[in-house]
């Protein structure tokens, strides 16, 4: 529940009400209301005993009537709000009786329900009454919120306060309004200030960090690059004992695909397949289709003409074959 301080003024009592939140006023103070005592000397002794925290809190006067005057209309200009007040006001000695007293003048809009059409709730007090209600509550250290009419539906939408304690009201909830403004504002700006300033030696920590571990990076890097040439060269030997195996591997394979009417004067080969052999045989062509038949080596091909042996010119024949793509 809002907190609020209410204060009812009839013809014949005042009472007050103090609210802070619970089910129940947590404050009660009741008067009856004579007619040789002035209404504000009545509200002053009503609220003399009130506790401190009503001083903090909205307050509202709820008028019964006869106090008030409250007529309900049709047809009015369909204007709200305080063009409706102020046209109400201008011709209040049509809709109120002053009895030559002057009027504080408030009006509302009902909005239609049901078969009830859309209507205007108006109401006035004397300005004498609005003045020693202002003064009353002044006299407690209170000021007025609201100022309306006790059991009238709408009500909420009535203003009955003298001009001049509105502006004191206007004025008293814009400056409430700049200063929670300005809290809110001073809130960031310090939030703002303290990430700021927790940032900046995040920022100088990071930095310092970095500083010292400069000599562990650079030695970091070291290794690595370390490691990196180590592994290239580990991949290298790697590679080389695997090119080994595979020359070896193909050294074998030719020898054996050899035919027995045939011999090796010089054997060149590489890893990439490409060989050079010289010798002599009864046939050179076969040593060729031998090698290309058992795959020994890639690409077999005689270089040149095949030249009789000068040291058995009837039996061999000297060849050249290559082998691969490319000589070795």
């Amino acid at each position: 529940m809002k907190r609020r301080l209410t204060v009812q003024v009839a013809a014949d009592r005042l009472w007050a009400e103090a609210w802070t939140g619970e089910r129940e006023p947590s404050w009660r103070a009741e008067a009856p209301r004579a007619v040789d005592v002035p209404l504000a000397d009545a509200l002053q002794a009503l609220l003399a005993d009130a506790p401190p925290h009503t001083r903090r809190v909205e307050t509202q006067v709820l008028l019964h009537r006869p106090l008030a005057q409250v007529r309900h209309l049709e047809g009015l200009p369909p204007v709200r709000g305080r063009a409706l007040a102020a046209l109400v006001d201008h011709q209040a000695s049509t809709f109120f009786r002053k009895n030559g007293h002057p009027l504080v003048t408030s009006a509302g809009v009902l909005a239609a329900t049901g078969d009830q059409p859309r209507r205007t709730v108006m109401a006035a007090i004397d300005v004498d009454l609005a003045d020693a209600l202002v003064e009353g509550m002044a006299r407690a250290g209170l000021a007025i919120d609201q100022c309306t009419i006790a059991d009238l539906p709408g009500a909420e939408s009535l203003d009955l306060l003298p001009p001049a304690a509105r502006q004191d009201r206007d004025r008293r909830r814009w400056r409430s309004l700049t200063r929670v403004v300005s809290l809110a504002a001073l809130a960031w700006a310090m939030a703002l200030g303290s990430w700021a300033v927790r940032e900046a030696v995040e920022v100088h920590r990071t930095r310092s960090e970095l500083v010292h571990l400069a000599g562990a990076r650079k030695a970091l890097l070291a290794g690595q690059a370390v490691r990196h040439r180590a592994e290239a060269l580990l991949t290298t030997l790697d590679e080389a004992g695997a090119g080994r195996h595979r020359l070896q591997d193909q050294l074998l394979a030719v020898a054996a695909a050899l035919p027995d009417s045939s011999y090796l004067v010089t054997l060149a080969l590489d890893t990439l397949g490409r060989g050079l052999l010289t010798g002599g045989a009864h046939r050179a062509t076969e040593v060729v289709a031998t090698l290309e038949r058992t795959h020994a080596a890639p690409n077999p091909r005689l270089e040149g003409a095949v030249t009789p042996d000068p040291l058995n010119a009837a039996r061999w024949e000297r060849f050249t074959i290559l082998t691969g793509e490319g000589r070795p």
